[in-house]
């Protein structure tokens, strides 16, 4: 991929999309991403900048919104792309913020909601993507990258989180049977009603049947 062959671009950026949706895919696209933003090669940072920009210049909301994979690979590839502002190389963080202007906004919006959607399913990377949407925010102020609904939306989630993890371990006290009505009460007790009905209703069918039989 090349800035300056945008027409070949038009073609191989969804072909690349595709295939990062195959099994594996995601797999050399994540690998290839750390590669070469953190090579010690500053040449190297330089040309994935222009790479992963050009990737999203061609970016459409088709592919994007049916594979979770290929969203956690475009959240990935935004964040490094964000993160090589503060290259050490002055030639890398002057591209990544010039480059970052060039994304338009369709694509930048479907970017924002990648990244959405890891902080959801990822807790891990919840700092990380907090940090690349800040840097974001002061770079493309006008862009209005974070809104009063992103927070309302996160925040009901990370809730919902809390309250289904503080049920979690009652549930697992009521499977092991640490719940004293359960272990002592009705619970065993309709148990073996139900056993010892099956067992007297199949030996009265058995004992039927060999009077029938019998001369």
């Amino acid at each position: 991929l090349d800035a300056s062959h945008s027409q070949i671009a038009t073609i191989a950026v969804p072909i690349l999309l595709h295939s990062i949706t195959l099994a594996h895919g995601s797999d050399i696209m994540w690998r290839t991403l750390d590669r070469d933003f953190h090579s010690p090669d500053w040449k190297v940072r330089f040309t994935a900048v222009e790479k992963t920009t050009l990737i999203f210049r061609f970016l459409t909301d088709g592919p994007v919104k049916k594979s979770q994979t290929l969203r956690s690979c475009l959240s990935h590839a935004f964040c490094h792309l964000i993160a090589a502002m503060d290259d050490s190389s002055p030639q890398v963080s002057q591209r990544a913020t010039i480059y970052l202007g060039t994304i338009h906004d369709r694509a930048v919006q479907s970017l924002l909601w990648c990244l959405d959607c890891q902080f959801d399913m990822v807790p891990v990377d919840r700092p990380y993507i907090l940090k690349s949407l800040l840097q974001l925010f002061n770079t493309l102020d006008e862009r209005k990258i974070l809104t009063w609904e992103f927070f309302a939306n996160r925040f009901d989630f990370v809730i919902q989180e809390i309250q289904e993890s503080s049920k979690a371990p009652v549930k697992e006290e009521q499977d092991n049977g640490h719940c004293p009505r359960e272990r002592h009460g009705t619970g065993v007790q309709a148990k073996t009603r139900e056993r010892s009905g099956d067992t007297t209703t199949r030996t009265s069918t058995r004992e039927s049947k060999r009077r029938k039989h019998s001369p």
